[in-house]
């Protein structure tokens, strides 16, 4: 019973503590929600007495939340918005006289947001939202779209009247569709395409404005081919042939691409550049010359390669002179190694073996002997041992009489003491006033002869303790030679054991050394080597060729000398039959023929930049006359060529050129 009431009153206790940390812990939350509430009314005050009815609203609306009894906080949350509103309506007309219509309705959905439920917001938004539509017809009606469209964003913007901005939102669409219609059917497409695109972002999922942009794309499409074909036809080809990228770019149709492709080969054929100049020297090689710079310069690129042609941009000749080669030689120190006879030389292998057997042996012969002197030792050991092991019985038996000496002395001493306190007792007695008896006298008078029996029997004591510890000493000492003695009978065992196996080892590997150098010979015939000297001859035959250049065009005149070499090497000598030497003749490994193909090629390449650096002189030629020039067609066109010329290199008027024409434009369109 005791038990279970102080279980129960250990329990109590235990509520009785968490329902006082619930209370700690609800006055606390209450506390702090107090505190915040007061927080945020005092805020609420300062923003009132201030004029910004807006946050005073805000800060009331917080406090309202912590504190929702609050009949006095309430009226001032009610009070602040009814002056909230006020303000903000007042803000917001001031704001649309001024033309302000986006910030107007920014105020009137902040007005909505605090009094959802008052009339005068309700009734503002719809006024000024009527105004704003009444613009936006107007704005429509009278064609002016990109007003109309201001005016649809400010109507979404802030005022409520969703259905009647889907409705004229429509008739703006429906305008845009017509204006677009009427620019697509005036060739203006590329303005009508831009029009629509901006439509299609903005409804994306619209079919009658895809509708619009597929039609129109595909009559602007329409117009390109038929306006490249004329212009092809009345030799406008620059023209002709952007019209057709343009076409092929919107269209993406092989069909197109192939006809862009075939105006650009006009544009060349009519506008490229024609260098040919005139070409002299053996006729073989200058015709293979020709080929090369033709195939660099490559097939329908800006500049062609057309020697002997009479009507041509970049004129001149080109003259090839024949191809001289000559022979140089210098002579070389040259050196052959040839056998002039033998001699017995000390095999190394052998020499090695014998090496290694001297080494085993003097190894054998030391492990012998440190065989022999371990079995010394051990004999030694052997021999010592059992006197050692004799002595150290005696001396055991030593120790054992000593202390039975010592025992029985201690007895004798042990007795003394007793007789020796007897007879003190008894003279103690008779001091003390016991009556004296004969007995007790005798016993008295003892005392002294007693005391100097005892004395004696300590003295015998200490003498037979000093033998024993003699004894004893002796006993170890001679322990500690038995154990001295086996410990090194047992060693010597080991290392004889370790030795004689490592002797064996060596006995054994010794055996198999002399047994291969007995395989071995001794003696090798080596070869003399002597060193027979001759002189080579290294004959270089160079050829080269020297080509003359001269090129004239509007854009300026080059005159060049330019030449390639190419060689071949070969060395000769003559042949020694005793010494083993083969004559070497002169035979170069490249003919004459391949050497003037690689001259040839090198005087092609060199040509090839010389007709590079007057394209670039035509191109500077072309941009430089493009400033003063007024004709459209011959500006395109040589803003075109000067591009294809250098891709890398665009003329910086090209592109915006194209995209005053055509409304848009890319260079990979070309």
């Amino acid at each position: 019973m005791v038990g279970a009431m102080g279980l129960s009153s250990r329990d109590d206790a235990g509520v009785s503590m968490t329902r006082s940390g619930l209370f700690v812990g609800l006055s606390l939350a209450l506390t702090l929600g107090a505190c915040g509430a007061a927080r945020d009314l005092r805020l609420g005050d300062a923003s009132a007495a201030q004029g910004d009815w807006v946050s005073a609203v805000d800060w009331y609306a917080r406090a309202a939340e912590r504190r929702p009894d609050d009949l006095a906080l309430a009226a001032s949350l009610e009070d602040a918005r009814v002056q909230a509103v006020e303000q903000l309506l007042a803000s917001a007309r001031e704001r649309f006289e001024r033309g302000d219509v986006l910030g107007a309705g920014a105020d009137l959905v902040q007005a909505h947001r605090i009094g959802p439920a008052d009339g005068r917001v309700l009734a503002t938004r719809v006024e000024l939202g009527g105004i704003v539509a009444s613009r936006l017809r107007d704005a429509t009606a009278a064609g002016d779209l990109e007003g109309a469209t201001q005016r649809l964003v400010e109507l979404r913007r802030g005022f409520p009247s969703q259905e009647q901005a889907d409705a004229l939102e429509d008739a703006l669409m429906r305008a845009w569709l017509d204006w677009a219609a009427a620019e697509a059917a005036a060739g203006r497409h590329a303005a009508a395409r831009d029009r629509i695109l901006a439509l299609e972002q903005q409804f994306p999922m619209d079919g009658v404005i895809s509708g619009q942009s597929a039609r129109i794309q595909s009559a602007w499409v329409g117009s390109l081919r038929q306006s490249a074909t004329r212009k092809e036809r009345e030799g406008r080809f620059a023209e002709a042939y952007t019209e057709a990228a343009l076409s092929s770019a919107l269209s993406g149709t092989t069909v197109d691409a192939a006809h862009r492709d075939q105006l650009r080969r006009s544009f060349l054929e009519h506008r490229g550049l024609v260098i040919a100049p005139s070409l002299q020297g053996p006729p073989q090689r200058v015709g293979q010359l020709s080929a090369m710079v033709a195939s660099a310069l490559g097939q329908g690129g800006p500049a062609t390669w057309r020697p002997g042609t009479r009507e041509a941009e970049v004129g001149g000749l080109v003259r090839l002179d024949p191809l001289s080669c000559v022979e140089e030689v210098i002579a070389l120190p040259g050196e052959h190694p040839y056998v002039s006879g033998t001699r017995e030389v000390l095999n190394p292998d052998w020499a090695a073996l014998d090496q290694r057997s001297d080494q085993l042996r003097h190894r054998y012969h030391a492990l012998v002997e440190e065989e022999q002197a371990l079995t010394d030792r051990r004999a030694a050991a052997e021999e010592a041992l059992p006197r050692a092991q004799e002595t150290e019985v005696s001396a055991r038996d030593a120790v054992t009489d000593a202390r039975r000496v010592l025992a029985d002395v201690e007895l004798e001493r042990a007795r003394a003491e007793d007789a020796l306190d007897a007879a003190q007792q008894a003279k103690d007695a008779l001091v003390a006033g016991t009556p004296p008896t004969a007995e007790l006298r005798a016993l008295a008078e003892q005392v002294p002869a007693r005391r100097a029996v005892l004395e004696g029997l300590r003295a015998q004591v200490d003498a037979a303790a000093v033998a024993l510890d003699r004894a004893e000493a002796a006993f170890q000492q001679a322990h500690a030679e038995v154990l001295a003695l086996a410990e090194e009978l047992r060693g010597a065992t080991q290392e004889l054991a370790q030795v004689r196996e490592r002797r064996l080892q060596t006995r054994t590997e010794l055996d198999g050394v002399v047994e291969e150098q007995r395989r071995t010979p001794r003696l090798l015939q080596q070869d003399l080597v002597s060193i027979y000297h001759f002189e080579v001859q290294e004959w270089t035959r160079t050829c080269s060729a020297t080509l003359k250049v001269r090129l004239s065009g509007p854009g300026g005149d080059q005159e060049q000398v330019l030449s390639a070499s190419a060689q071949t090497r070969d060395r000769t000598w003559l042949g020694n039959p005793q010494v083993g030497l083969a004559p070497d003749p002169l035979l170069f490994p490249v003919s004459d023929r391949l050497l003037q193909e690689e001259v040839d090629e090198g005087v092609a390449q060199a040509l090839v930049a010389v007709v590079g650096d007057q394209i670039q002189q035509e191109r500077s030629h072309l941009l430089a006359r493009t400033a003063g020039e007024r004709d459209q067609e011959r500006l395109l066109s040589d803003l075109l060529l000067a591009w294809m010329m250098d891709p890398a290199r665009a003329p910086e008027t090209l592109l915006p050129l194209l995209r005053q024409r055509h409304g848009q434009f890319e260079l990979s369109y070309l």
